[in-house]
Formats: structure tokens, C-alpha cells, sequence
């Protein structure tokens, strides 16, 4: 565990009044879980890869983070899983002990790349054994790490099903999923809601990668949902987007990160360098259904007035157009023309320019406080 230098100890506390608000510290507090267990798909379906990285190794990257930021003071005892071995076996590379930072890290750093098919179902039945074998007692959080692309033989749903009743209701189910695709992440919702019981919540590795989000993240999956409401790893105290959406990429601030697409001199055509960003937003369109999207086209002050509001428009199409063709309802996306008239810099140089053609993203969901729609702010 990390160490803090007496010169910090004044910051640190400050920081941590911020981040628990009127609940109380963490420390002070009791968790809601005796028991957790890590299980991590290393399967085939995981050799896919997203923003050049594997999915395996963001599997373990993340896991690995998790049993970093855990606390070692709060009596827990646990267990890690892999699952995707061939023959369908799961492999316990941390078997059932009181947390030990140091072996649940070493444990997850020796998991690698498997063959087999990611029998989650089979991970599931060698927890439930575990459990009755061991004597395992008291509330327990389950966190599967996959992608959600499952290749099961059985139905993981009714295990996770089954898990609950055989722990009488007291057992929760998180999920990270690695990657973006839609289909993985209706999966892992049913597995999280399998029984009727959604005690859990799931994100997305990419939100929870560095310790600041992963030390949220277990806040508010071991002390206590009313930390973070939107469920994006971000307490609500410091959270000034709190009506994220599902599987969004965020800050520091619990806001999804969506940048500006830039655009040569005269063109609408978008940059291969653009794509990764464009299908990211499909990605969490498709997974909430609710969210609406403007699309504003901006140039700089070169060309006429009107030349420049057509070309602005045809900039906001072409990109209206990629999401569409990534299977965003159409009627869920506006475009938009602001030609010349909103620069974010100085149309006096090339690298002012440059910045002002661009689109921008006002993205308008749901509010989870009163259930009405709310404009965010303008995204870049």
C-alpha cells in the first residue's frame, strides 16, 4: 500500500472530507461485504483488441488495480478466479484467505492469455462449491471482469441466479466490461439482474483504470450506493455530470470525455484518427437508449459567410451520418450548422484556424433526480 508523507497528511485529509461528504470516511465506516470474489475472463473471446490493447491484458490491468486500491483494514476475505482455460476448467490462483494486497496482486499477475471459451457459468458453479466447502459467510460482492462476449455452453444467467438463492439474497454481482460492444454489455446487465435482485452495478475498465477512479469505484460498491448515483465511479460530491450515461468514457469530474473533431481547410470528410471516438459514442448511444445527441459543425473565417454556414453543415452530416451507420437511430441525432460565428480561438493564425473547424457535441440525457431531460453542457 502506498504511503503518505507527514507533509501531505493535512491535503490528504482535506481530500478525503471532500470525497465522503455527510457519510463519513471510509475507514470509519463498515463495509457492506464480508467476502468478495474476483473472476477474470482470459479466454479466446478476450484476444479481441481495443485502442491497440488486448482485451486479456485490460482484463488483468484493471483487476490487478482493483486488489491495489482495496482496503486492507476492513476484515475482508476473498478469492480469485480465471476463467477461459480449455476443457472449461477455472483456474483459483488466489484461493479463499483473509485479503493480502501483495497475493491477490500476484495472483492476477499470473494469469495469462487462454484458449478455452468463456465459461463463466462453470467460474459461477466453482464459487457457489467454494463457498459451501470453505463455510464462506456473510454478505458477498462478486466482480466478473469480461467483455461480455460470452461463448458459454450453459446459461450464466442462471447461475448468477442460482449463486443468489444459494446465498440467500445477499450476494451482489458487479461488472467491468472491457471494450465497447453493445451486446457484451447487455449481457453482463442480465447477469448483474439475474433473479430480480440488481443490488450490483456495473462500469466500464476504461472508467475505473487509475487508482483516483478505482479507489471510487470500490467506495461506492463497498460503502454504499448513495456515494455515486450515476454509478460512474465518481462520488457524488465532486461529480458535476451526475446523469452519465452507461459505459461512457469520464474525467476526473464524472463527465464524459468527448472531444473535438478537427477538419482540413474546406473539407467535411472525417480523419481514420476520429474513428475510435465516433464508435465509442454509438457504442454508449446504443446502451442508452435515452441519450440524444446535437451535432454542431464550426469552420474558421476563410470563404464567405454562406459558403462557410454550408460547409459547416456538411461537417456536422457526414459525422451525424457515422454514427448512423454505426446503428444510432437516426432520430435520436440532430445536426447542426454554426459556420464562423462561435471560434474557440483567433482566426489570425493557421493554428487558430485549425481549432475552429471542428464539431462539437451537446449531449442531452435523462435526469435521475427528477426523470425530466437536461441539456449537459457542450462537450470537447
Amino acid at each position: 500500500m502506498r504511503t503518505v508523507k507527514p507533509i501531505c497528511l493535512i491535503m490528504a485529509l482535506a481530500l478525503v472530507a471532500v470525497l465522503i461528504g455527510a457519510d463519513g470516511a471510509n475507514a470509519s465506516r463498515a463495509a457492506r461485504y464480508k467476502n468478495f470474489a474476483l473472476l477474470v475472463d482470459q479466454s479466446f473471446d478476450m484476444n479481441k483488441t481495443f485502442r491497440n490493447q488486448s482485451h486479456n491484458y485490460l482484463a488483468r490491468k484493471v483487476s490487478k488495480i482493483f486488489c491495489e486500491e482495496l482496503p486492507t483494514d476492513i476484515g475482508l476475505k476473498g478469492a480469485v478466479y480465471e476463467y477461459g482455460l480449455p476443457s472449461n476448467e477455472v483456474r483459483t490462483p488466489q484461493q479463499w484467505a483473509g485479503f493480502n494486497e501483495s497475493n491477490f496482486v500476484d495472483a492476477v499477475e499470473s494469469m495469462k492469455p487462454r484458449t478455452g471459451k468463456a465459461n463463466l457459468s462453470d467460474a459461477l458453479r466453482a464459487l457457489r462449491d467454494d463457498l459451501s466447502s470453505n463455510g464462506i459467510s456473510g454478505n458477498l460482492a462478486v466482480i466478473i471482469v469480461s467483455n461480455g462476449s460470452l461463448s458459454d455452453s450453459d446459461d450464466p444467467v442462471k447461475e448468477a441466479e442460482n449463486l443468489k438463492n444459494h446465498y440467500n439474497g445477499t450476494a451482489c454481482i458487479y461488472t467491468i466490461q472491457v471494450g465497447k460492444s453493445d451486446r457484451g454489455g447487455k449481457q453482463l446487465q442480465k447477469i448483474r439482474e439475474a433473479g430480480g435482485s440488481a443490488c450490483g452495478f456495473g462500469t466500464t475498465s476504461g472508467s475505473i483504470d487509475t487508482a483516483g477512479n478505482m479507489e471510487k469505484f470500490i467506495g461506492n460498491a463497498f460503502f454504499g450506493a448513495k456515494e455515486d448515483r450515476d454509478m460512474d465511479g465518481v462520488h457524488n460530491s465532486v461529480d458535476k455530470c451526475p446523469n452519465t450515461p452507461y459505459g461512457a468514457s469520464i474525467d476526473d469530474f464524472g463527465c464524459w470525455t468527448i472531444y473535438d473533431i478537427q477538419f482540413d481547410t474546406g473539407k467535411w470528410d472525417i480523419k481514420p484518427k476520429y474513428n475510435d471516438m465516433l464508435e465509442e459514442i454509438a457504442s454508449v448511444m446504443n446502451a442508452n437508449p435515452e441519450v440524444e445527441i446535437t451535432i454542431e459543425g464550426h469552420t474558421d473565417s476563410r470563404g464567405s459567410e454562406e459558403s462557410n454556414q454550408v460547409l459547416s453543415e456538411k461537417r456536422a452530416g457526414s459525422v451525424m451520418q457515422f454514427l448512423v451507420n454505426a446503428g444510432v437511430e437516426q432520430a435520436r441525432l440532430s445536426a447542426v450548422g454554426k459556420g464562423e460565428y462561435e471560434p474557440i480561438a483567433t482566426n489570425d493564425t493557421p493554428e487558430g484556424m485549425a481549432k475552429n473547424r471542428r464539431i462539437t457535441f451537446v449531449v442531452k440525457v435523462p435526469n435521475p433526480l427528477r426523470g425530466e431531460t437536461k441539456s449537459a453542457r457542450k462537450i470537447r
